[in-house]
């Protein structure tokens, strides 16, 4: 009886899809499930957006296996039909995390669609986001350029790779090889105290070795760091920048605002901040804000597919 609940739960939830007319999207968390919930604004069509713990059998977990397992299982019920009536109206969306680098090719299908790079806060590592919040951020929005803004991200992205490389080397390596003592995995969501780890620094040797034999440099930078810390050590660069923006114009380092300009006038720089009260925070909102970016468009076209 129980098995035959289950087997009713798994073709209710296409029914339901179906009647209504709303195809669902399956999310590995709670936190995927507002990013995408935005995302889908810019989509024209119904989609409901569930994490993987909401779903019987399935509570309180989260991640891309049960995602996976629970795709699995919406196949194996409909299997007997010959032309199956769940395609279009269920899509589970998974980080590519390490576990998808060997595999990414055989997972994916049309139930399943794995993301190219770790996790979807990696898609927000870009130019085009910096230019898009510098302009809503600064008192001027006409002082933003895009060598600006270019020169801003350059230097976030390159110091922020600095920080993290060698620790991502560390958790792939203990991914890939479970018996290997790794200072960390990609388990933790902060990253900061590991941060300058000294047992790192004297390991680059090592994992310079294990990135060459795999064929991983910094240039795949966003399919080999966690995407939580990536975007976490960007904005806390980005924040610093955004506030050295008054005193690089006032000293004529980049192109100088009207009041910085005459030294008679006493007003405020005008890439001073209009919200006095920005912060890394408030500066994450933003960026998980945007939803036209040219970044998104693959997962966007893939979501497009649902009926």
């Amino acid at each position: 009886m129980e098995s035959l609940l289950k087997v009713w739960n798994y073709k209710n939830i296409i029914s339901k899809a179906k009647m209504g007319s709303k195809s669902v999207l399956v999310v590995e968390g709670i936190d995927d499930v507002k990013k995408f919930n935005s995302i889908k604004k810019s989509i024209d069509k119904k989609i409901e957006v569930k994490s993987i713990g909401t779903f019987e059998d399935y509570y309180n977990k989260k991640g891309a296996l049960p995602v996976m397992d629970f795709i699995d299982k919406i196949i194996s019920f409909n299997e007997e039909k010959e032309v199956p009536d769940y395609i279009g109206y269920i899509l589970g969306i998974v980080d590519r995390d390490s576990i998808c680098y060997e595999r990414k090719e055989k997972k994916e299908h049309d139930l399943l669609y794995v993301l190219d790079y770790y996790s979807l806060e990696s898609y927000y590592i870009n130019k085009e986001i910096i230019e898009k919040t510098l302009y809503d951020i600064v008192s001027n929005p006409d002082l933003i350029n895009k060598n600006l803004a270019n020169d801003i991200y350059d230097n976030c992205l390159n110091e922020s790779i600095d920080k993290l490389y060698y620790i991502s080397l560390e958790a792939l390596k203990k991914s890939c090889n479970s018996e290997y003592e790794a200072i960390t995995g990609y388990k933790p969501d902060n990253i900061t105290n590991f941060l300058n780890n000294q047992q790192i620094i004297e390991k680059k040797n090592e994992l310079d070795s294990f990135a060459q034999e795999n064929n991983y440099d910094k240039n795949m930078a966003l399919e080999i760091i966690k995407g939580k810390w990536f975007v976490s050590i960007f904005l806390d660069i980005y924040f610093k920048k955004i506030k050295e923006l008054e005193k690089l114009c006032n000293n004529g380092s980049i192109s100088q605002c009207d009041n910085c300009s005459n030294n008679e006038i006493s007003e405020p720089c005008l890439y001073k901040p209009k919200d006095s009260k920005l912060s890394t925070h408030s500066l994450e909102e933003k960026f998980y804000s945007l939803t036209n970016l040219n970044s998104l468009e693959p997962i966007k076209n893939r979501i497009k597919q649902l009926k």
